[in-house]
């Protein structure tokens, strides 16, 4: 073998290598997470407020009363919480907050909610249930969300965790949403804060 062949054919493997090597890290390097942290001190940001609420019989073509609101944390006035009120006296309704999270287009992700909610006082009975909702899709109906627990499990904060896998469509899009169902027959005021969304 001529030295010009076998000058070649060094070249030649150093290029394959090199090739490989770029694909390799292209196609299968690590991708940073994608993260999303709001603890509420300005607002609601780009939260938006949504419901799926039975009618009120005693004002007939309404919904039962219900507000999600900015709120200043009780014990830090400095800081913000998202305020939830339901009339619960119908034994039905949920209302949470959402938004919409921008990933990239027909990819699988495995996405984490978790969030904390304060209850005024612990209870045996189950006056709310926690929801959330991680995925492709805008929720639209109580359905749509998962339960995560019952809400006063403790007088305070506590945290609930939700980890969903699931497939981006064409336009990219995730929605991610916290709240509380109605369980008993009763008004009810809750507070959230701190979320903390992962996508990876």
């Amino acid at each position: 073998m001529n030295r010009i062949n076998r000058n070649q054919i060094i070249l030649s493997v150093i290029a394959v290598v090199i090739v490989g090597a770029l694909a390799f890290t292209y196609f299968w390097q690590e991708e940073e997470p994608v993260e999303l942290i709001d603890g509420f001190t300005h607002g609601l940001g780009d939260w938006h407020k949504d419901r799926d609420l039975p009618m009120d019989p005693n004002n007939p073509g309404s919904e039962v009363d219900w507000n999600i609101s900015h709120f200043k944390d009780l014990t830090d006035p400095s800081y913000g919480v998202v305020r939830l009120y339901v009339d619960g006296s119908q034994d039905d309704g949920t209302i949470w907050i959402e938004r919409e999270v921008e990933l990239k287009a027909n990819k699988r992700y495995n996405g984490t909610l978790s969030f904390r909610l304060y209850s005024e006082s612990e209870s045996f009975n189950q006056i709310a249930a926690v929801v959330g909702y991680v995925g492709p899709a805008d929720p639209e109906s109580e359905g749509d969300l998962s339960v995560l627990g019952p809400a006063n499990q403790v007088e305070g904060w506590k945290t609930y965790r939700q980890s969903v896998v699931f497939r981006t469509g064409s336009d990219g899009a995730a929605w991610v949403a916290c709240g509380i169902s109605v369980r008993w027959e009763t008004e009810m005021i809750y507070l959230i804060d701190d979320v903390l969304v992962t996508f990876h």
